[in-house]
């Protein structure tokens, strides 16, 4: 299934936007002819066809890895770009589990960008899958959450008002990656809930630098791992019982929120902006 840029259809349907294409016929090499379907109406429409030929590109170029525990997947299963992969069991770190089972190298080389989504996505944005498509912009990550918007307080600052020891865990970290994370401002930009899109060989590396710092937490000193297991404030869904058997603890732990702001230590590290 493929959406249509609106400007294919700005003459023969000047006040709908979007249409799902149910049928192609090859017209010319410069237009084509489409059966299309909106509300239960199916008509025949012929468009330019640099339009759909376009968009059909950047799909094909894309991966979305979709993470995901027991949620019915359906209808994300429809769009050729998903890779659903499953998170069992599940881990203190939840999605951020996924990216220990990703294989960057099943990627296609045709394949120019890749990112990830959880299967809240159509829930939680209010968006379609047809909406995710890569920045052209070169050493950027597009976050796919809107409500993730730019703050008056740095990420690290805004992590720390949220979950008490964040800052102290994540200076660690940061230390044993040889970073400083004082040595520039941190940015206002929050990109978290693993939700976002970047260049192939720049989510590949990610893959693997975020494997490392979870390494790098389970195998932490003892007075970090007690800073790790503590009540990190979050008022989540989870029923008592659930945490216990994930977190074993009766709350979440620090882990899911250290492990889903890496993208956000990798970007300033390796100076890749949020478009």
């Amino acid at each position: 299934m493929y959406r249509l840029v609106p400007c294919a259809l700005r003459k023969r349907t000047p006040n709908l936007r979007y249409c799902t294409i149910t049928g192609c016929f090859a017209s010319n090499h410069n237009r084509v002819t489409l059966d299309l379907a909106f509300n239960g109406t199916v008509w025949r429409s012929t468009v330019e066809c640099i339009y759909y030929t376009n968009y059909r590109l950047k799909m094909e170029s894309t991966r979305l890895y979709l993470l995901y525990y027991n949620e019915d997947i359906t209808e994300y299963l429809s769009d050729p770009r998903i890779i659903p992969i499953y998170l069992n069991p599940q881990t203190p770190y939840m999605e951020s589990e996924g990216f220990r089972l990703i294989d960057p190298t099943t990627i296609p080389d045709s394949v120019t960008h890749v990112g990830c989504i959880t299967a809240s996505y159509l829930r939680k944005t209010g968006k379609t899958l047809a909406d995710i498509t890569p920045s052209e912009i070169p050493n950027t990550l597009k976050p796919l959450n809107p409500i993730l918007q730019p703050c008056y307080m740095n990420y690290i600052a805004f992590a720390q008002w949220a979950h008490p020891y964040f800052a102290t865990l994540w200076t660690w970290l940061a230390s044993k990656l040889e970073y400083d994370i004082f040595s520039s401002p941190a940015p206002h930009w929050h990109v978290y809930s693993n939700m976002w899109i970047m260049e192939k060989h720049h989510f590949c590396a990610f893959i693997e630098f975020s494997r490392k710092c979870m390494t790098l937490l389970d195998t932490a000193p003892n007075e970090i791992q007690v800073l790790l297991y503590q009540n990190s404030t979050y008022q989540g869904k989870l029923p008592t019982e659930e945490c216990v058997r994930i977190f074993k603890c009766p709350y979440y732990t620090y882990h899911p929120f250290l492990a889903e702001r890496l993208i956000i230590l990798y970007c300033t590290m390796h100076g890749i902006t949020v478009v």
